[in-house]
């Protein structure tokens, strides 16, 4: 999503082919070795971070996820299906068409709506309809239950009985789509993890980091340097 080099045909993106990209990343920086990671995702790169788990296995030392759509749409509560139904509506009709800027626009914040400036910014990647091939194409991966779907459960599933690393959730209390507490009980579920800390980040939206980057940027700096952070709770 990011100004890197991107394929715009469509049918060159799947969730699995993002993943290993993920896992190549780690390969070339020589660092798949010796937990030394600490994964953060969100949003859809939280889909992609959790496919790419059993490929990073021996990599990681903890995990962050902030407003997932961590568990596909499991995270949502009858507000979050409305929306997302209407989003995979509205790409249907659209396709490449989609503003992206205004369209994070619509629940990036809480308190203090983007400026045009940082609509811009979240347009940049996109010059042209040509390089929206992915996010006119991944609400719509769902959809796909023998391919999409069944790569991500069976990574779900690896996690759910493997993953050792402690966890922290961070979530806004503005998020129109995504459910803190049902993501917290969700990672709760996996057997093995060292431990699940549960942060809110209050006033902003869907995308934390964005509303607040203060706050976000302290939380994880503390999850790394001490493995708990202020304020955070284990519920």
């Amino acid at each position: 999503m990011g100004k890197s080099d991107k394929p715009v045909d469509a049918k060159k993106h799947s969730l699995a082919e993002h993943a290993d990209s993920l896992r190549a990343l780690v390969a070339h920086l020589k660092l798949e070795h010796g937990e030394r990671i600490t994964l953060v995702i969100h949003d859809w790169g939280s889909v992609v971070g959790q496919t790419a788990l059993p490929l990073l296995d021996g990599s990681l030392r903890r995990l962050v996820v902030m407003n997932a759509t961590g568990q596909g749409p499991n995270f949502f509560d009858a507000t979050g299906w409305g929306a997302f139904v209407g989003w995979q509506g509205l790409i249907r009709i659209m396709g490449r068409a989609i503003p992206v800027g205004e369209t994070v626009a619509g629940v990036a914040c809480g308190d203090e709506p983007l400026t045009a400036g940082e609509v811009r910014g979240y347009d940049a990647p996109f010059p042209d309809a040509d390089y929206k091939a992915l996010p006119a194409n991944w609400p719509l991966f769902y959809q796909n239950f023998f391919g999409t779907w069944e790569t991500y459960k069976t990574a779900l599933r690896w996690a759910k009985e493997n993953l050792k690393v402690p966890i922290m959730v961070a979530f806004s209390t503005r998020d129109p789509t995504a459910n803190d507490k049902r993501a917290v009980k969700i990672y709760k579920t996996w057997k093995r993890v060292a431990s699940v800390q549960r942060v809110v980040v209050p006033n902003v939206g869907h995308f934390l980091q964005d509303g607040n980057p203060e706050m976000v940027t302290k939380v994880i700096s503390s999850f790394i340097s001490t493995g708990t952070v202020d304020g955070a709770f284990d519920d």
